[in-house]
């Protein structure tokens, strides 16, 4: 069941364009199942019996479903391909953001290690003054 296009020249508000093959194809595989449960119970006549029945029955649920996903499908196709290209275009502001701020956070990375650096000699300053504090009580207590 296909949908009239649009002013804009989209089918429902989707891309105009053929959803991706490799979206289609699962689209089609979904339907097969689908159509292949519609054909359950006892169609004997129609197929035959035995396992050449249902391989029949499973070549012309396969042969529907191509057709139905053909023709647009139930639009499994290109609600995937709408999401794939949402999330290839989140993925490409994320890198373009990190590519963006890599420059500060190497900045930061720098300025982070320069405190360490700052802090570290600091603590060194306050331990050797302790050192010469504690001698000093400690040589005047010998004497």
């Amino acid at each position: 069941m296909q949908q009239p296009a649009s002013s804009s020249g989209t089918i429902a508000g989707s891309v105009s364009h053929a959803p991706n093959a490799a979206f289609k194809k699962f689209e089609a595989f979904m339907l097969q199942s689908f159509v292949e449960s519609m054909f359950a119970g006892d169609n004997q006549a129609v197929f035959g019996e035995g396992i050449a029945g249902e391989y029949w029955k499973s070549m012309m649920a396969e042969a529907v479903a191509n057709k139905m996903a053909d023709a647009g499908g139930i639009g499994v196709a290109r609600m995937l391909e709408q999401q794939s290209a949402k999330k290839a275009k989140s993925e490409a502001a994320a890198q373009a953001e990190e590519a963006a701020s890599g420059i500060s956070i190497n900045q930061q990375h720098f300025q982070n290690q320069d405190s360490n650096v700052i802090l570290h000699q600091i603590q060194r300053q306050l331990i050797h003054k302790q050192l010469k504090s504690t001698e000093s009580v400690d040589n005047s207590r010998q004497s």
